[in-house]
């Protein structure tokens, strides 16, 4: 499988404020023909809808996963025939399903270049430096009197039809897929949203630029989050699906710089003298006032001089207590990525994401002698020694391609208080491994190992672990909105379950009501640690209900 590394996909779906049901899915996906997102609107009522969006979706997945194609437009084009093909069965099959179709739009990223097409109204946007493209033409009526200048763009928003569609899949008529005839060269930082018109009908164009663009504050999925909640506040008639598809790096400038060290040294060399230059000048800085006793060691050193070097300096001052975990730091390997968890006082404060696939075993803290670092599994819990000198700070370092990677935490030691926050016992080590001497200190009440019981009194937990086996392919759960004792596939809540339905690369979530909550988990993608799956409640003062999922083999 190809690597992919240098771009995320995020989606959600949600059943809007008005419908009773969903009728829009999604899914995204690697296969030989590239990286695939789509995302399908379905129509023909309630029931016929929803099952043409899933068997659109569906469709298309498993013929893009047995057929490759040289030319990833053809394949696009192919892929919604198939659909179409497969949706026009089903109703034959099916008689009371007559009139149901979907729309689709479609992304494949392959060899670093984006193609892309549509059926129907759903669209791709493209927002990059600021400004924001809609790449689709909608198939539609109020479109087509756009297109013959009649109306402008603005009127056809508010058209009384506007939501008449002109092509969809499951027509006998069915034109082909719109493709794009040249594929889009990404650049790093560029934002591609798939999406229903639930959410484009309800959300202005400037209005997605706005918190599209927002990368600085808000991580990817809450993006996805802040569309949705603002499709919903404007009236949410619809359901509203939105994936989101960015790009961290350049994909044709990877490797790129290695490619220039070698061809031109003198290049290289003035970079390197230059990084020198500037990491003496973090070294001036990192350094404690009117002493030099903890300026970093030759190894940090070596580290800052090397060339393609990023600092990046954690703004606030953490105040830790000695030997007790403050940093917790995780191989996240969903997204190839690695987290690290920021306590302050004992309370989390910060959630630091690296869009690098990094190995525990390559971190380096400076000054080494004074940190204490345990792993379990993919975590780390990282703590300072008792006598570490207060004020100073905390570097961690890692390599990834040809850059190197330098965190600076500044810190500051606190008396260990006889009111310490509540403690969450680590999960246990795999055999063999040696866990944490000492619980993580979290502001949290919740025991995510230990299962929901039902005394008749006590309140239900809000966080529950589920052990699913890796021999069979998936485990359906339930989560019910009533009174009951939990079982290895039934869980109970005492809050109304928000109506969402959310799927990912290994667990969907269906919540159709607000009493009962379907989840469907592919055990043999199950990450090995930090599985979690959070269901929002809609009475439970912004709560959601959390089942870690552990996979059998590793328990």
């Amino acid at each position: 499988m190809k690597d992919y590394s240098y771009c995320n996909i995020v989606g959600k779906t949600d059943v809007g404020c008005k419908r009773s049901g969903n009728e829009d899915w999604l899914d995204s996906f690697e296969c030989r023909n590239g990286l695939v997102a789509v995302v399908c609107d379905g129509m023909g009522g309630h029931v016929g809808g929803e099952v043409a969006s899933h068997l659109a979706v569906e469709t298309i997945r498993k013929f893009l996963e047995t057929n490759y194609f040289d030319n990833p437009r053809q394949a696009i084009i192919e892929a919604c025939d198939a659909a179409n093909e497969a949706i026009i069965d089903r109703t034959a099959e099916k008689p009371e399903l007559t009139g149901m179709g979907a729309t689709c739009v479609m992304l494949i990223v392959r060899d670093g270049k984006v193609y892309y097409g549509s059926v129907g109204d759903s669209r791709i946007y493209l927002v990059r430096s600021k400004r924001i493209t809609q790449l689709t033409v909608d198939q539609s009526y109020v479109q087509m009197l756009v297109d013959m200048g009649e109306i402008t763009k603005e009127q056809a928003e508010h058209h009384p039809r506007k939501n008449e569609i002109t092509n969809a899949l499951g027509l006998d008529s069915m034109k082909p897929a719109t493709v794009a005839e040249v594929p889009i060269d990404p650049e790093a930082g560029d934002c591609f949203i798939l999406c229903s018109d639930g959410l484009s009908g309800m959300v202005p164009d400037n209005a997605i630029l706005k918190i599209a663009a927002d990368q600085q504050r808000m991580s990817q999925r809450d993006r996805v989050d802040a569309l949705i909640n603002l499709a919903k506040k404007n009236g949410g008639l619809d359901n509203i699906t939105c994936q989101i598809v960015e790009f961290a790096v350049t994909p044709s400038q990877v490797g790129a710089a290695e490619q220039k060290k070698k061809k031109n040294g003198i290049y290289a060399a003035i970079i390197a003298a230059a990084v020198i230059v500037i990491a003496a000048v973090v070294v001036l800085l990192l350094r404690k006032p009117d002493t030099d006793k903890n300026s970093p060691d030759n190894a940090l050193m070596t580290q800052m001089s090397k060339p393609n070097t990023n600092i990046r300096n954690f703004g606030d001052t953490i105040r830790y207590v000695e030997n007790k975990p403050f940093l917790t730091l995780t191989e996240n390997h969903t997204y190839n990525s690695l987290e690290i968890e920021v306590y302050s006082d004992g309370k989390l404060v910060d959630t630091l994401v690296d869009r690098h696939p990094v190995k525990l075993g390559d971190v380096k803290f400076f000054p080494k002698s004074n940190v204490t670092a345990q792993v379990t599994g993919d975590k780390m819990n990282v703590a300072l020694k008792s006598g570490a000198d207060n004020g100073t700070n905390l570097t961690l370092t890692f390599s990834a391609g040809d850059s190197t990677f330098i965190y600076v935490f500044p810190v500051k030691l606190i008396k260990s208080s006889s009111k310490q926050p509540n403690t969450v016992t680590p999960l246990a080590p795999p055999a063999g491994k040696k866990g944490p001497s000492e619980p993580f200190i979290v502001d949290n009440t919740s025991q995510p190992d230990t299962p929901a019981t039902d005394d008749g009194n006590d309140e239900q937990p809000l966080e529950v672990s589920i052990n699913v086996s890796t021999t069979e392919n998936s485990t359906e759960i339930t989560l019910s909105s009533k009174k009951g004792t939990n079982t290895a596939t039934q869980l109970f809540t005492d809050y109304a379950i928000g109506l969402i339905s959310e799927r990912t690369n290994w667990y969907s979530i269906n919540c159709r009501d607000r009493r009962t909550c379907k989840i469907i988990v592919n055990n043999k993608k199950v990450p090995v640690r930090n599985a979690v799956i959070s269901i929002p409640l809609d009475n439970a003062g912004g709560k959601s209900y959390r089942i870690h999922v552990k996979p059998l083999s590793t328990i």
